[in-house]
């Protein structure tokens, strides 16, 4: 008989045991998916607050550069860009055909010039595609006032270039910085005033955009990231003269990462690098003005 009570008492006391194990255990189940909660919040409220201020940087990269029209009139600026405007005229007017086909008398005189094979055609084509856009959408706008407000719009998409860039190789806060300073540099900020229709306010944002690209092609083992690093050089190239002394500077990197021995696997940055390069020098070299820099 007492055996049989002793029994009787452990029993309840190895349940409760066995209770209070498995509260402890839905306890800790528990702690953790709140905690998983808290940091899925965590991150989307730190997303929201770095989109929006963004956002203003790119607003005070904007209302910085309209000051001119603010304070002055909305006109255009350098010999250079009365020029552009008249090359995006003969675009929008004529065609792509007969704007590469075109003989101006009105420049270089008295020889004339051959625009289709003088001129980065990039920065009109982006014109005629906003006069393009705003016809489709019914929204009348003359070709004067694409060319003057177009810099300003594409110092905004630099911006957002420079934070792309410099959040991939150090972080959401360098991102941040990066953008803000391109968003008050006074070197840009001379080539991107609404008025100033010139090749240097399209040319930074490819720029900064082949570099991302460039950056993506070293970490990733896929062919994708190296042609949109060709791709985005041709386009700069397209749009810049001086886009030339960027394949040098990826050249040179690559250079580096090979003699650093940087932990860049060989393979990688072999096919980073001669995708890039054979796709520049294709796209290149298939271009009526670009021929002499793709050779």
């Amino acid at each position: 008989g007492m055996k049989f009570s002793s029994r009787a008492r452990r029993a309840p006391r190895k349940s409760l045991i066995v209770f209070e194990r498995a509260e402890k255990e839905e306890g800790v189940q528990g702690n953790d998916g709140e905690w998983e909660e808290i940091q899925a919040v965590a991150s989307l409220s730190s997303r929201v607050l770095e989109a929006f201020i963004l956002a203003l940087i790119c607003v005070l990269a904007i209302s910085i550069r309209m000051f001119v029209i603010v304070r002055y009139e909305p006109v255009l600026t350098e010999f250079d860009s009365y020029f552009n405007l008249h090359a995006s005229r003969i675009l929008v007017n004529e065609g792509f055909t007969s704007f590469l086909n075109h003989f101006d008398t009105h420049s270089w005189y008295p020889y004339g010039r051959p625009i289709g094979t003088t001129i980065q055609p990039l920065l009109m084509i982006a014109c005629g595609g906003v006069m393009y856009i705003s016809r489709v959408l019914c929204f009348p706008i003359s070709l004067r006032s694409v060319s003057i407000a177009l810099p300003t719009l594409l110092s905004c998409i630099s911006c957002i270039c420079a934070y792309v860039l410099a959040r991939e190789v150090k972080g959401p806060g360098a991102g941040l910085l990066a953008a803000a300073l391109i968003a008050i540099s006074p070197g840009y900020l001379s080539r991107s005033t609404p008025g100033n229709f010139d090749n240097e306010s399209l040319a930074l944002p490819l720029t900064l955009l082949t570099l991302f690209f460039w950056t993506l092609s070293l970490k990733s083992k896929t062919t994708p990231p190296p042609l949109l690093t060709g791709l985005s050089q041709s386009l700069t190239l397209a749009a810049w003269g001086g886009g030339i002394f960027l394949p040098n500077l990826i050249s040179l990197h690559t250079l580096l990462l090979l003699i650093k021995a940087s932990g860049i696997s060989f393979r990688v940055l072999y096919v980073a690098y001669s995708t890039y390069y054979i796709t520049s020098i294709a796209m290149v070299t298939a271009m009526p003005w670009g021929g002499e820099l793709g050779g």
